[in-house]
């Protein structure tokens, strides 16, 4: 399979989705997004999203550079972000094991 032009085919996503996941919110229509879908998107959405958007653009060897950009960038807000959570809920990593 080639990350670079994946194929565009039909999916049924619920089967595809963890039980607790509203289906409506994978649903959307990419190509015309309403405000609320905007708010309401994730951000692996709208990473997933530029990516997607930037393959019909830019060639093979740029779009690895930017995919591995965002992957590194997704990664790095995720420490980060989890820091900040630890650090400003005085969570005591010692305690809890499935954190540490």
């Amino acid at each position: 399979m080639n990350i670079y032009n994946p194929p565009m085919t039909s999916v049924n996503t619920t089967q595809l989705l963890p039980a607790t996941a509203n289906p409506k919110k994978w649903k959307r229509n990419y190509d015309c997004l309403t405000d609320r879908d905007r708010q309401d998107m994730l951000v692996d959405e709208i990473f997933a999203l530029y990516l997607y958007r930037m393959s019909n653009r830019i060639n093979q060897n740029y779009y690895r550079t930017v995919l591995a950009y965002v992957i590194f960038f997704r990664e790095c807000l995720n420490e980060y972000g989890w820091g900040k959570k630890i650090e400003s809920e005085g969570i005591k990593l010692e305690s809890n094991i499935e954190l540490k």
